[in-house]
């Protein structure tokens, strides 16, 4: 084997080594909650909420976030409106007794940026968190929101299904 080949070997081995140590020690320093987070959806198990609001909470209730950032592009804005329109047109009476709660964060503003690291969120998003008993059991991000952006009728019925799926648990 010519020395350049060798080298060139060499290195990729210590890459592959490098990621993986670094993947091991990420993993460990971890909450047990990010363990048990797969695609988005927390297991069927009573974690804490990331949101100091809801630890007074009793019985069942949804809460449908929009996570954003200080700046914000024009199809940033419509998925808040069109994510707005879908709840409150779908979900009057559950709004209403407080069983579904509609909340806009800028995670941008200090006192929210934890919300970034416990629902590892990259960009602007829809989250639906599932509480009982003032503790979060799962979560979805909605991630769909960016293909169906530009179809307001999709868009919709996927905001409210979603969130309907969240709100039949109880």
């Amino acid at each position: 084997m010519n020395k350049k080949l060798k080298t060139t070997v060499s290195t990729l081995i210590m890459a592959v080594a490098s990621i993986s140590i670094a993947i091991y020690a990420f993993k460990a320093t971890q909450p047990e909650a990010f363990h048990r987070i797969s695609d988005g959806f927390a297991m069927e198990e009573k974690t804490p909420s990331p949101d100091p609001s809801v630890k007074k909470q009793k019985g069942h209730q949804v809460i449908a976030y929009y996570f954003h950032t200080t700046f914000r592009c024009t199809t940033c804005f419509t998925m808040e409106q069109l994510t707005q329109k879908a709840i409150l047109t779908g979900f009057p009476n559950e709004l209403k007794n407080g069983r579904l709660v509609w909340k806009v964060i800028n995670v941008d503003e200090k006192e929210n940026e934890h919300y970034v690291k416990y629902y590892k969120l990259y960009t602007k998003s829809v989250i639906v968190a599932d509480i009982k008993d003032g503790a979060q059991v799962r979560w979805k991000n909605l991630k769909d929101i960016w293909n169906l952006v530009d179809d307001e009728k999709a868009f919709t019925r996927y905001i409210q299904d979603e969130t309907q799926s969240y709100l039949g648990k109880s």
